[in-house]
């Protein structure tokens, strides 16, 4: 399925061109491992199937496409990651989180930058100087960039 804009709401069409979402949303992004988060007219996000189904409605702040299966979503302030289920996999405790690539994601905690395993454990930690990192990047192969 296609995200598509029309008078600035979002909907969804299928590979026939044919309306499957009509457009309603005010935020859409496109379909990650069969879910997307949209939010409607309230301003909640969620996470809808391909038939726009309502799959996922946890209470949280700003929510990440799902990446490996987990997706980073931020609840008091901190961020966390949660399965397809909506269950959260490890508890909200990093400043920032990014996308699992390679079961590595870049998180934020502390202040400290690290890459996150998929069970939340710090596996690698860049060897500089913590204070003038200013972001991780995404894994692609054996190298990341920062």
């Amino acid at each position: 399925m296609a995200r598509i804009e029309h008078d600035n709401k979002y909907g969804y069409i299928n590979q026939a061109g044919e309306m499957t979402i009509s457009p309603q949303l005010i935020y859409a992004t496109d379909f990650k491992e069969g879910l997307a988060v949209v939010a409607n007219e309230d301003g909640n996000l969620q996470y809808i199937n391909r038939h726009g189904r309502v799959q996922i409605r946890p209470i949280f702040i700003q929510a990440d496409e799902f990446s490996e299966g987990l997706a980073a979503i931020e609840a008091n302030d901190l961020w966390g990651y949660m399965g397809t289920s909506g269950d959260p996999i490890f508890p909200n405790r990093y400043q920032k989180a990014g996308h699992f690539i390679h079961e590595l994601a870049p998180v934020v905690e502390n202040g400290e930058f690290k890459y996150s395993d998929v069970n939340g454990n710090h596996v690698i930690t860049p060897q500089k100087d913590n204070d003038i990192i200013t972001q991780l990047g995404d894994f692609y192969g054996d190298l990341a960039c920062f």
